[in-house]
Formats: C-alpha cells, sequence, structure tokens
C-alpha cells in the first residue's frame, strides 16, 4: 500500500510481531510457535530492512499498564525493542541521508 504512487511513503522495514516466545524459567530458549523465516522471506521479497524480531512476552504489557516501559525495566525483553529502536533510528538517518522530504498525501 505504501508503494502506490498516489500514496509514496517511505518504509523504513520489517518488524515481526510476536515472532516467538521465550519461557520466564528459560531465558536463553526461544520458541517459534508461529513458524520461523516469513518475516526476513517478506523483507527478501520485497527488498525491505528487516528491523527486529519481537517476543510474544506479558511482562511488555504489565509493564505499559503500570506506566513503565519495558525498556525500562531490566526484563529480558527489553533487549529486543532497544535493538528495534537503534535499527529504526538508523533507517531514519539512511532515509533521511538519500531521500528528499516526504511529501503530505494530498486527498482528491
Amino acid at each position: 500500500m505504501f508503494r502506490l504512487p498516489q500514496i509514496n511513503v517511505p518504509i523504513l522495514g520489517l518488524v515481526e510481531n510476536m515472532a516467538y516466545f521465550v519461557p520466564p524459567d528459560m531465558p536463553n530458549k526461544k520458541y517459534f510457535i508461529f513458524g520461523q523465516g516469513a518475516g526476513q522471506s517478506l523483507c527478501d521479497e520485497y527488498n525491505l530492512p528487516y528491523l527486529a524480531q519481537l517476543p510474544i512476552n506479558a511482562s511488555v504489557c504489565e509493564h505499559g499498564d503500570n506506566g513503565l516501559p519495558v525498556v525500562m525495566s531490566n526484563d529480558p525483553a527489553a533487549a529486543a525493542f532497544e535493538d528495534l529502536a537503534q535499527r529504526t533510528a538508523q533507517q531514519v538517518a539512511i532515509r533521511n541521508a538519500n531521500l528528499a522530504a516526504t511529501q503530505p498525501i494530498v486527498m482528491k
């Protein structure tokens, strides 16, 4: 949709949400309960940067509901979000260095 000529919004990359599950009692174990590789395949097909795989993690919701984003905690899920933020900032810098400012969409 964002690549349609009438929209033409630059895409910074793809984020695969709920990509895997990490059991709280086994923080080094990842379970890809919905399968693995679809996000990378989509990036390859559409020539997009793969920004992140984010885990299914109830503590993300709990931290947000309590007013404390997970990245401000010592939760293991914080690393995935910090990595996403760094990669997104990098893609914004690349986009801004190589493309003109995005124009507002004009509805006719």
